[in-house]
């Protein structure tokens, strides 16, 4: 539990960040599209329910991330996961202390 504090934090100091460039930035959102549009790019996404679009010379999307632990075996020696993540604390240590996993 500690570490989602710790990744909670990390995500409030980049949104402000981005924000104060400028940038307009936008969570928990599905992409439902894309387009072009003259030189610049588009999409289309799922904001808050109804429909949003954008447009701009260039577009980053960063869909999230899941775990690539299937096959690895950590059922077989004991490892905790948590959907499919490795559970660690703040030293990224599992339930078998001689285990860590990073990222």
């Amino acid at each position: 539990m500690c570490c989602a504090i710790v990744y909670a934090d990390a995500a409030r100091a980049a949104k402000k960040s981005v924000r104060r460039e400028g940038i307009r930035l936008f969570t928990d959102t599905k992409l439902l599209g894309s387009f072009r549009k003259g030189r610049d790019k588009g999409i289309i996404f799922q904001f808050r329910n109804p429909n949003q679009t954008g447009a701009a010379g260039e577009i980053l999307l960063a869909l999230g991330r899941i775990p690539a632990t299937a096959g690895l075996g950590l059922e077989d020696i004991g490892v905790n996961t948590e959907d499919g993540r490795i559970a660690t604390n703040a030293f990224m240590q599992t339930n078998l202390p001689h285990i860590f996993a990073g990222w």
